[in-house]
């Protein structure tokens, strides 16, 4: 299988809506959708491709844009957090700086609390496998259509966004499988590569990220193999199932997963679904609906006899060209009943690389000094910056304290301050 890393990182807020209805408040997805890779994607690479290529990459599920998670502050991919994850409703929390903490955590699939102790499951935020979390906090604007003809604001025409905001990470990958051509997997990369504009409202102020190869995040992979009757799947995105007759089906059976006879137990599962119907930009009309198992649910299932089984990380079902259908079996993190996590260590270490020491040349202690100089510069400019305003605020208290109307001047006036900067730039006499 092909396999390329992306790193992700937002130039602009962006606007993901978990829903496209037109009216109503508009709730924002807290990760990229692989669908929106995609669509950027085929806008600049579809007319170059046959129509053979062309279905290959963007209809068939052999070549797969995932979902984009946030990395951590240690730099690794993370994870939709696991809906069998319970912490106390009171007392400590599970999640303390950014991190789990595991004897707060409680997987319901081994284990539950006390009949006299209130469980909260554990929905938003992602986990990294050394315990790490994010939970991304959106931000919303108020905004309103303008009338073109007035130049004013519309009546009635009031809107909102919630966006994920600028400047975050995050990780992706493009899959495919063997038999896609080497070339035509390498022009996807390149088309992928560079500023691209994703979600809604991308003419105005959001959608701008810049997507990169040169990816430095990093994910441990178990490939050990075990011999199990229970099988655990966590599902990475979300899932399209269809059942015997075509339908789409919310009750998967081991045939969907490749798994040798067996039963889905509920009781130990934990699921959670939701319905939509995406839109289309380039056909400007919605798509069929769909109907889904949402990403962090866990299926359990017992099967008939043991089988030998890979920790893997693996894509079924539909609209897999879009992220969807990404799933890990039998993930370690979920064996126990409370998670352990993986003591790494920092990788991020070995690619940085001691500096050479200065040579001792007229031209390098000469660039020494202006790098010295430039940062002493910029000190004295943020310290300016802060007298400034502690000077602003003691201006707002005085003419508070007087009751002095606003827009009379209250302390020195410009002119007198430029005297003071004539005083002290002239040497002392």
């Amino acid at each position: 299988m092909l396999i390329q890393n992306f790193t992700v990182k937002l130039l602009e807020n962006v606007v993901l809506s978990q829903r496209a209805a037109t009216v109503g408040g508009h709730a924002s997805l807290d990760y990229l959708p692989g669908a929106s890779f995609l669509g950027a994607t085929a806008a600049s690479l579809y007319k170059e491709l046959s129509q053979a290529d062309a279905y290959t990459v963007f209809f068939s599920g052999k070549v797969r844009f995932g979902n984009a998670f946030p990395l951590s502050q240690n730099n690794r991919l993370s994870y939709p957090m696991p809906l069998c994850w319970h912490e106390r409703k009171t007392g400590d929390k599970a999640i303390q700086d950014n991190k789990l903490v595991q004897k707060h955590v409680l997987n319901y699939i081994h284990e539950q609390f006390p009949l006299d102790v209130q469980p909260v499951q554990l929905r938003t935020g992602y986990i990294a496998k050394d315990g790490s979390v994010t939970r991304i906090t959106t931000e919303f604007k108020m905004k309103t259509a303008i009338n073109s003809k007035t130049g004013r604001a519309s009546e009635g025409q009031l809107f909102g966004y919630s966006s994920i905001p600028k400047g975050m990470n995050f990780g992706f990958k493009l899959e495919a499988d063997q038999d896609v051509s080497q070339a035509l997997f390498q022009k996807v990369i390149n088309h992928l590569t560079g500023n691209l504009a994703i979600g809604r409202s991308r003419s105005a102020e959001y959608g701008n990220v810049k997507v990169t190869t040169d990816s430095t995040w990093f994910e441990d992979h178990q490939d050990k193999e075990v011999k199990k009757k229970e099988i655990t799947i966590w599902l990475l995105s979300d899932l399209a199932l269809l059942d015997e007759f075509g339908q789409s089906t919310l009750l998967p059976t081991t045939q969907h997963f490749g798994l040798p006879q067996g039963n889905l137990i509920l009781e130990k599962c934990f699921i959670r679904s939701r319905h939509y119907a995406p839109f289309n930009g380039h056909y400007c009309r919605r798509e069929l609906e769909r109907t889904v198992l949402s990403m962090g649910s866990i299926l359990y299932f017992e099967l008939t006899e043991e089988s030998q089984f890979t920790r893997q990380q693996m894509s079924i079902g539909l609209y897999r060209q879009a992220g969807l259908g990404q799933i890990l079996i039998n993930p370690s993190l979920l064996e126990t009943s409370h998670p352990e996590f993986e003591k790494i260590e920092k990788r991020s270490s070995s690619f940085k690389k001691k500096a050479p020491k200065q040579p001792d040349l007229p031209l390098a202690r000469w660039l020494s000094s202006q790098v010295d100089q430039s940062d002493q510069t910029q000190k004295i400019q943020k310290q300016a910056k802060d007298w400034t305003m502690d000077l602003n605020s003691l201006y707002n208290s005085a003419r508070s304290l007087a009751a002095v109307k606003k827009g009379i001047r209250v302390g020195p006036s410009p002119s007198q301050w430029g005297r003071v900067l004539d005083f002290s730039t002239k040497p002392n006499i």
